[in-house]
C-alpha cells in the first residue's frame, strides 16, 4: 500500500462486512496486553462465540485450540469436543506467513486486545507494527451463524515511502483432531477444497491426502474460483471461505 494508506484483505471464516471494522462501531476493549521479548512464555488469551470456545495465541496470531459444545467426545465424557489443536508442537492455525520472507509474521509475537463491537459481539485484535513502515492487524470477530467466526486481515503503511509489493499466505485449520488419532487404521486428516470451475453449472468437491499435495501445494487454476478449503477427518470440517471480493490463488 501507498504511504498513509490502510488495504484491507479479509481472509476469513466466512468474512462478513457486517461485523468487519469497516462499520464504522465503536469496540468497548480492554488495555492491550503487553509483547513477550524472544523466548519469554505465550500470551495466550481465550475467546468463545454461542457454540465454541477458543484460545488464541499471540506467537503468530494464532489459534491454539477450538472446541465445539454443543458436541461431547463420547457419551460417558461430557466435555466440550475438541476440533482444533496446536500441531508440531507450538504451531497453530491460521497463521499468516510472508512468502518474500521479509517479515516473521507467522513467529514474532502480536500485540493483542480483547474488544467487543456495537452489537455485542466479542473481538480480538491483534496488531504488530514492523518497524519498518508497515503496521499488520489480524482481526477476530463472533458471528452470528453457527460454528463460524469471521477473520479479517488489514495492512497499513504508516511510513513515508510507498512500500514493496506484499506476498502472504494464510494457513488454513491444520490441527484437527480426531480421537482416533492413535489407531493404526488412522489415515490422517484430508485436505478439501470447493473449486467452482470454469464453464461448469457445480460446484466441484476435491479431496487431497497424504502425497497428493507434495511440497508445492495446490493451486487454483486459471478462470476458477476457490469456494472454501480446509481440513476434514471423520465427523468434522473445518475450512476457511473467502470473502467475494477476494481473489485467491
Amino acid at each position: 500500500p501507498s504511504a498513509g494508506t490502510t488495504s484491507s484483505t479479509p481472509a476469513a471464516v466466512d468474512a462478513d462486512p457486517a461485523v468487519s471494522l469497516a462499520t464504522g462501531e465503536s469496540p468497548r476493549s480492554e488495555p492491550v496486553r503487553p509483547v513477550p521479548e524472544s523466548g519469554a512464555p505465550e500470551v495466550t488469551v481465550e475467546f468463545g462465540g454461542r457454540d465454541f470456545d477458543s484460545v488464541w495465541q499471540s506467537r503468530g496470531a494464532s489459534l491454539a485450540t477450538l472446541n465445539l459444545l454443543d458436541y461431547s467426545p463420547s457419551e460417558t465424557d461430557t466435555s466440550a469436543l475438541p476440533l482444533l489443536g496446536a500441531v508440531d508442537g507450538p504451531v497453530g492455525n491460521f497463521l499468516l506467513r510472508d512468502l518474500n520472507g521479509r517479515f516473521a509474521l507467522d513467529r514474532v509475537h502480536w500485540q493483542v486486545e480483547k474488544q467487543e463491537t456495537g452489537g455485542g459481539l466479542a473481538r480480538l485484535v491483534f496488531t504488530h507494527d514492523t518497524g519498518e513502515g508497515l503496521v499488520f492487524r489480524r482481526i477476530v470477530t463472533e458471528h452470528n451463524a453457527p460454528y463460524t467466526f469471521d477473520m479479517r486481515l488489514e495492512v497499513e503503511n504508516v511510513g513515508a515511502e510507498r512500500s514493496a509489493n506484499l506476498s502472504l499466505a494464510l494457513q488454513g485449520p491444520r490441527g484437527v483432531v480426531d480421537e482416533e488419532a492413535g489407531s493404526k487404521w488412522y489415515g490422517a486428516p484430508t485436505a478439501l477444497a470447493v473449486i467452482d470451475r470454469a464453464n461448469v453449472e457445480e460446484a466441484e468437491v476435491v479431496r487431497w491426502s497424504g502425497r497428493d499435495l507434495g511440497d508445492d501445494g495446490v493451486s487454483v487454476g486459471d478462470g476458477d474460483r476457490l469456494v472454501a478449503a480446509g481440513s476434514m477427518v471423520t465427523y468434522f470440517t473445518s475450512v476457511v471461505v473467502p470473502s467475494p471480493e477476494t481473489d485467491v490463488r
